[in-house]
């Protein structure tokens, strides 16, 4: 790994978000459905390993999974939705649990912050699976990984379609499972799942152009029809089978009502935020709830699925006496993790370290590449003196 080293000094972070595991099912083709799952094997195998190399790694302090590891709303419409324990125990997944195992084991330490696909995880059976990891808040009053002026969360909080819907009694599901139910229901029946994110953002776009209907049902009613369904369509969910129509009554309204929850951004960023790099990265949200308020120097997210690091000032950097490019001070780090899903190039995490010797923080986005080698992508640090 590049950075500062120092005998056996643990001193690197690694965050890593948006893996969306799922249970054996969604990996096969069967006469009634298509595969569905969002990660494939190769991805879970190179995860697997790079989670084994943390793991032997002396240098490794903290891995943080920021959300999404286990995915509940990746499952068609028509059927149930998986329960963790059998994602957890799929086949599929075993060398990636094991691989996690070995590094909450370890001297390093594995934490878990909660994301929107997992949100419903019980804390119990994931320290049962995974002895030693230590979970950050709940799924519905989430929480964050905390360091110093370090600051890292899923970021789901900050998105209209993916917060936790607090005003809900008895659930606190979003609209976002609903979505992501319809899209994967089309997928698992044609087979074509190079347009889902296209899908979405295209129906959301149009949406966001009629304003004189609530936005939430638009986007609801507007996936529906893209597909050929209407208001009848049943959806099995976590609480029995109900109608889109039913569906679009509970959400219809979020745009409107979103301000009452607190999130700290107003509904259109929210919007924005849950289209990636079709809209937004969440940077206005770190610079908002953060940077302005909390005095955090460097904000970790995932969630988007879109890897990105910014800096103020961006790209900071200084001309030395030899006419050679150096980065200089920054006075903030926003870093998104990105995603190890098949539909992402590139699986990538964000890797952070204090170097005591030069008194920097560095942060450093990072890509793993398919045949074991990694990169860095984007680097720069921020002065800890």
């Amino acid at each position: 790994m590049a950075g500062y080293q120092s005998g056996a000094k643990r001193s690197k972070r690694y965050f890593i978000s948006d893996i969306h595991l799922t249970d054996d099912e969604s990996y096969k083709k069967t006469s009634k459905s298509f595969p569905y799952s969002w990660i494939g094997q190769d991805r879970i195998k190179m995860l697997a390993d790079l989670m084994g190399a943390l793991a032997e790694d002396p240098t490794t302090k903290d891995v943080v999974i920021l959300g999404d590891l286990f995915d509940r709303w990746v499952r068609p419409a028509n059927v149930a939705p998986a329960e963790f324990g059998s994602i957890m125990d799929a086949k599929a997944n075993r060398k990636v649990m094991a691989a996690f195992r070995r590094v909450a084991s370890s001297e390093a330490k594995l934490f878990y912050v909660y994301g929107n696909h997992d949100m419903t995880l019980d804390k119990t059976e994931l320290t049962d699976a995974i002895p030693g990891i230590q979970v950050l808040g709940d799924g519905k009053n989430l929480g964050a990984y905390r360091s110093g002026l370090l600051a890292a969360e899923h970021g789901h909080k900050y998105c209209l379609f993916n917060a936790p819907d607090t005003k809900l009694v008895g659930s606190y599901l979003p609209s976002g499972q609903a979505i992501t139910r319809i899209v994967t229901q089309n997928v698992a029946n044609t087979g074509k799942e190079d347009n889902e994110f296209t899908d979405m953002i295209a129906v959301i776009k149009e949406a966001l152009e009629h304003t004189g209907d609530p936005l939430v049902e638009s986007v609801l009613i507007g996936l529906a029809r893209k597909y050929g369904w209407d208001e009848k369509m049943i959806l099995q969910m976590p609480e029995g089978p109900v109608t889109l129509g039913q569906m679009v009554e509970k959400y219809k309204n979020d745009y409107e009502t979103w301000g009452q929850g607190g999130s700290g951004v107003n509904s259109f960023t929210a919007v924005l935020d849950d289209m990636g790099t079709y809209g937004g990265n969440l940077s206005k949200a770190a610079e908002d709830i953060y940077f302005r308020k909390d005095q955090a120097k460097i904000v970790i997210f995932g969630h988007t699925h879109a890897y990105e690091l910014l800096t103020d000032p961006w790209d900071a950097s200084v001309i030395d006496e030899n006419g050679i490019a150096v980065l200089a001070d920054c006075k903030t780090i926003y870093a998104n993790c990105g995603s190890w899903v098949d539909g992402c190039k590139k699986a990538t995490w964000v890797e952070t370290e204090k170097d005591p010797e030069s008194d920097k923080h560095h942060v450093r986005l990072r890509w793993y590449h398919e045949d074991g080698t990694k990169s860095t992508l984007r680097a720069n640090h921020i002065p800890t003196g």
